[in-house]
């Protein structure tokens, strides 16, 4: 799951490295002691780090709730875990307007099953 967040989040870590990249490059360039940059350095990569652990967490208990609904029957409407991002709503909305279609048939069905054994019961008593 782990390796599965880190796809997810590959550009936001691609950006961080070439971010550091051009801040090494510069240091190189312009020949500033390297000594100055790396507590910056320590600190940034403590908070992204922190950051990083606090995103999985987040993204590995969503996985987990879904998981876990996944081994259940639906409806699964009420039961989706809150949305991260646009996309992720745009998804749930699509659940929703299936549910919803589906309880639709499922009530068409059981109404026309029912219209069925009112026309057999109602011509057994002719």
């Amino acid at each position: 799951m782990f390796l599965q967040y880190l796809k997810r989040i590959r550009f936001v870590l691609l950006w961080s490295l070439l971010c550091a990249g051009i801040f090494f490059l510069i240091f190189v360039l312009e020949e500033i002691n390297l000594k100055a940059a790396v507590y910056p350095t320590v600190l940034c990569l403590a908070f992204g780090l922190l950051f990083l652990l606090c995103g999985y967490l987040r993204y590995k208990k969503t996985g987990q709730k879904l998981e876990h609904l996944l081994q259940g029957e639906g409806p699964y409407e009420d039961s989706l875990p809150i949305a991260q991002d646009g996309i992720e709503s745009g998804y749930q909305e699509l659940i929703r307007k299936e549910e919803q279609q589906q309880r639709k048939e499922h009530a068409r069905w059981e109404k026309s099953g029912q219209d069925m054994e009112d026309y057999y019961a109602t011509w057994v008593h002719h």
